[in-house]
């Protein structure tokens, strides 16, 4: 990768990480593969060196830390042995979703 991207693929890079442990703290098997898929797309497109190519990747992960943030919810697991999701990411989740096609009909 050319040295004038790697302060935005650092970045690019952290800013997964951070999304990434704030979606599934508590769940180390999932961040562990999640932390391993990370580093390793971006160890396979280190040695990119065209602009468009280096560029796009950059690109990527931004929006791979966007769709983490806003449409992943990490479920709990609790007494009974049912998984729940909080009352605030099922509110988010909702939100996403926008009107429900039975009120679209009124």
């Amino acid at each position: 990768m050319a040295q004038t991207h790697m302060p935005a693929a650092l970045g690019a890079y952290r800013g997964l990480l951070r999304a990434i442990h704030k979606t599934f703290v508590g769940d180390k098997f999932a961040m562990s593969k999640m932390y391993g898929e990370a580093r390793g797309q971006f160890e396979v497109h280190r040695a990119l060196v065209g602009e468009a190519e280096v560029t796009q990747r950059i690109a990527d992960a931004h929006e791979a830390r966007a769709f983490i943030l806003e449409s992943v919810v990490q479920a709990k697991k609790s007494s009974c042995n049912s998984f729940e999701v909080s009352d605030k990411d099922a509110q988010r989740m909702k939100d996403k979703e926008g009107p429900s096609s039975s009120n679209s009909n009124q």
